[in-house]
């Protein structure tokens, strides 16, 4: 253990921001379900012959209109912020979310007669759908949103940013290109579009995004980070610190950005300015896993071998069964001295890692069962990682190799499990008999060994 790790998550600092859903989110609850209070869909009482359930008995029952009575009372019981009306507000948007999956007749009559109305309607129904989860259905309503208003920079955006979400990075960049279009100081798609071109490795096309995002916005603290962050991977590491200075002078709960800027100072020899950073990075957030690795790492470095159990001691308090930290920690007992507790910990390390290895292992099999060959592959070698010395994976993995045309790649893993088990050849043997007979294999697949249940220790 010579040098600090840089464990990170990045989409921490790049997620999309999406704050423009959720402020406004209570008024378009209330302006719909008044639009459905306007179409006479709100009473359950309702006569047929004044409605369109004569027209969608089954979707436009009485309990539909119930539904959408209820989803108005629930918004506006939303008043004053307080967790009893958080839970009226979450109950209302499941409700109008079912009351979006009427007919499409049905829905353009809640929409309204003209295209500005409807287009509207379908917006709030893919902000309702984000709001619970379902990216693919919002963006297909703001789509319909978008046939029938072009001109509107923020549907655009938001689908743009719902789509860098789901991993359409370019699809997101046409949007946000869309945004600027219609609005040309529209700060925030220049800082999404930055991140998505980033994602697409075009570093300066990201740098002048960002550059365009603080120019129009010089408050913008996640568009300092994020070309902080852009700078830093590119080398730039005094432009990066900058970058982050910046960001946390105008918004000081930035985690990420405390956590990059640790990371920046790291490889510019600084090791007591980033620990200052990991100390800043879980002052907001305790449980920051990866801010108590690269701390512990750090001090390791400065020669505080205590300190760094000490921050490994926390690590396993919040992931009881995290294999890496007992080795590591591990490591750390072993240089100070403490051979006993070095033990233990390598111990622990063991069992952990044999629970989830026979877990890949067992996935792995049922997948070369269903003939999922690639996915069984996948399973066997993080099996493989976990326990390297298990010869049957080695042999399994070989079959799956077969099975994908690889016949050397199956000897080479039958070689290596004979390695480690030589009463096993008898396996690597008839594999190759096998393969000597390929004219019979189009009735016939060779068997797959059959995982052992491993007992593990408590």
């Amino acid at each position: 253990m010579t040098e600090a790790k840089t464990e990170r998550n990045i989409q921490v600092l790049f997620e999309p921001e999406l704050t423009r859903y959720s402020s406004g989110l209570v008024g378009r609850g209330v302006k719909l379900a008044t639009k459905v209070q306007e179409a006479g869909l709100d009473k359950a009482t309702r006569p047929p012959e004044q409605s369109l359930k004569s027209k969608y008995p089954r979707s436009c029952g009485l309990v539909t209109y119930k539904l959408v009575d209820r989803a108005t009372d629930e918004f506006s019981l939303e008043v004053d912020h307080s967790s009893a009306s958080a839970v009226h507000i979450q109950k209302g948007l499941e409700f109008v979310a079912k009351m979006s999956q009427l007919p499409p007749e049905v829905q353009d009559e809640l929409g309204g007669q003209d295209d500005d109305s409807k287009s509207k309607y379908w917006h709030n129904c893919g902000v309702i759908k984000y709001e619970l989860g379902d990216k693919q259905g919002a963006i297909r309503e703001f789509g319909l949103a978008i046939a029938l208003n072009s001109l509107d920079a923020n549907i655009y955006y938001e689908r743009g940013c719902i789509k860098s979400e789901v991993g359409d990075k370019q699809g997101a960049i046409n949007d946000f290109d869309c945004a600027i279009t219609i609005d040309s100081r529209f700060a925030a798609a220049y800082c999404n579009r930055g991140n998505a071109k980033y994602a697409l490795q075009d570093w300066e096309g990201a740098i002048a995004d960002l550059d365009s995002a603080l120019q129009l916005n010089p408050q913008y603290a996640k568009a300092y980070g994020n070309r902080g962050y852009i700078k830093s991977e590119i080398g730039n590491k005094l432009g990066a610190i900058k970058d982050f200075d910046a960001a946390i002078a105008l918004d000081s709960t930035l985690v990420q950005i405390y956590f990059e800027r640790a990371l920046a100072k790291s490889s510019l020899d600084d090791p007591q300015g980033a620990i200052e950073d990991y100390n800043s990075v879980l002052a907001i957030n305790s449980k920051h896993i990866d801010a108590y690795k690269n701390r512990s790492d750090t001090k390791y470095i400065l020669g505080d071998i205590q300190g760094a159990i000490a921050d490994y001691n926390l690590i396993i308090e919040l992931e009881p069964n995290n294999a890496e930290a007992y080795k590591s920690r591990s490591d750390m007992k072993y240089t100070a001295g403490d051979y006993q507790g070095a033990l233990w910990d390598y111990n622990r390390f063991v069992r952990i890692n044999a629970v989830y290895a026979e877990a890949y292992y067992k996935r792995g099999f049922e997948k070369f069962e269903s003939e999922n060959n690639t996915g069984a592959i996948q399973d066997f070698n993080r099996a493989i990682t976990l326990t390297p010395s298990n010869a049957r994976i080695y042999i399994n993995r070989g079959l799956a190799k077969y099975r994908l045309g690889n016949k050397q790649g199956a000897i080479e893993d039958c070689n290596l499990a004979i390695t480690l088990d030589p009463e096993l050849e008898h396996s690597r043997n008839l594999l190759i008999s096998i393969m000597g007979k390929e004219e019979k294999l189009a009735t016939k697949r060779p068997s797959v060994i059959q995982p052992d249940n491993i007992a593990i220790p408590s």
